[in-house]
């Protein structure tokens, strides 16, 4: 399993991107004129249409931007890592971008759900592998609960104001994500998004826990 996106020519990436672009562009002049022709005093309404596609096409240019610029850096297919920055790293679930490109049409919503939380405790062994002991990482994450990130040794904080408004910002993508994971329309209550913080070295002590939760994980997914 791959992401297909990261398989492509640079032509056919660039093929994508303008398809993506021109398609939304093309969306954006028929809900325009939809709207003119119901009634002009509706046009307004195009502004938070036009914010809500941004976020939703966003990642498709902003990932593949972001790795190749090194900012960005994939420990496993669903957990992307920031450079660290005063002995702290921020990583990030798996985007629309990453769910797109790696999800075949027929596979079930159990298996898309155990294959992303496998990856991202692929992700954070290898992280921890890879990175000094003193260092801190901090996520925010919709499908990792409180009681799980505490056995991995994470403990959930206060999500900070800037990235209340971020996930604000970027609801329709979310739900979007989630949708295409469980492949039914779903609504996420913010409120289940948390945001977990946690030492390199205490994560290093639950290693042996990580490891078997990735091999019952692993065996679950070959055996359904």
């Amino acid at each position: 399993m791959n992401n297909r996106y990261f398989q492509l020519s640079d032509k056919e990436k660039k093929i994508f991107q303008v398809k993506l672009l021109a398609g939304s562009l093309i969306t954006i002049l028929s809900i325009g004129i939809v709207l003119f022709l119901i009634s002009p005093k509706l046009t307004f309404l195009i502004i938070p249409i036009l914010s809500v596609l941004i976020s939703i096409i966003a990642p498709f240019f902003d990932v593949p931007s972001l790795i190749e610029n090194e900012k960005l850096k994939y420990y496993s297919l669903f957990l992307l890592a920031e450079r660290e920055r005063d002995k702290t790293i921020k990583i990030h679930g798996g985007t629309l971008f990453d769910y797109y490109f790696v999800f075949q049409e027929h596979m079930p919503k159990q298996q898309r759900t155990e294959i992303v939380l496998l990856e991202y405790l692929k992700g954070l062994r290898n992280l921890i592998e890879n990175t000094s002991e003193d260092v801190k990482i901090q996520g925010t994450s919709y499908i990792i609960n409180e009681r799980t990130a505490n056995k991995l040794g994470l403990n959930k904080i206060a999500t900070d104001g800037l990235q209340s408004l971020i996930l604000i910002y970027n609801y329709i993508n979310v739900a979007l994500s989630i949708s295409l994971l469980k492949k039914s329309i779903v609504f996420p209550n913010l409120n289940k998004i948390q945001t977990f913080e946690g030492k390199i070295l205490d994560i290093k002590q639950r290693e042996r826990f990580i490891n078997h939760l990735i091999e019952k994980l692993e065996k679950t997914i070959t055996n359904g």
